[in-house]
């Protein structure tokens, strides 16, 4: 808070109290031991109704959460999976290439068979196209595409902080993928154990 200035900090203030804000919260699955504290202050927010909210969850969570006393102020709605035209779309936008988007889809089509997710969730999808475009092909498995997304998301990250690091560029990528994967494994195993 301290980097955003006073004036702009004072603006978000007076939107919140004349309620002319949306508070999107993405992932409530996702925050771990925060998602507690999270749901409670959400409900808050909802009885008062003084502000637009939307959240996002896996269907389980928010049926946990429901059968908990939590959450219940909030209209279930369901998104549904991507369309081919909406597939055809983003890929067309992230890729330029029309022999490169022509490669994807078929790449996509065959994959889709075994991860269907990689064709209906946006964010898989996503992920897909930015590991094709660095690789020319796309991974079979949800695990590799995982993996191979946090390499491209290091690999960017120290290019573009190599000069202030100190250290060899292949070894601070290997020490944030270390650092991502275990936080990726402490997060999904917590929320095995709720």
């Amino acid at each position: 808070s301290k980097k955003v200035p006073e004036q702009a900090r004072d603006l978000l203030r007076r939107c919140l109290r004349q309620g002319r804000t949306v508070l999107i919260v993405d992932g409530l699955d996702e925050a771990a031991e925060c998602r507690l504290y999270m749901e409670t202050t959400l409900d808050g927010l909802a009885r008062r109704g003084t502000q637009q909210l939307v959240v996002s969850t896996r269907e389980l969570s928010f049926e946990d959460s429901c059968n908990q006393g939590r959450l219940q102020a909030f209209k279930r709605m369901v998104v549904q999976p991507l369309t081919d035209a909406l597939v055809r779309k983003v890929v067309e936008a992230r890729i330029g290439d029309l022999k490169a988007q022509d490669a994807f889809l078929e790449q996509l089509k065959v994959v889709a068979t075994s991860a269907a997710e990689f064709k209906e969730n946006p964010y898989m999808l996503c992920l897909a196209i930015a590991v094709f475009k660095q690789r020319g092909e796309i991974p079979t498995r949800g695990r590799e595409l995982y993996s191979l997304s946090v390499g491209n998301c290091c690999s960017r990250s120290v290019s573009r902080a190599r000069e202030s690091v100190g250290l060899e560029p292949t070894k601070v990528i290997s020490m944030c993928e270390q650092f991502l994967g275990c936080l990726a494994y402490v997060c999904h195993v917590k929320k095995k154990q709720r």
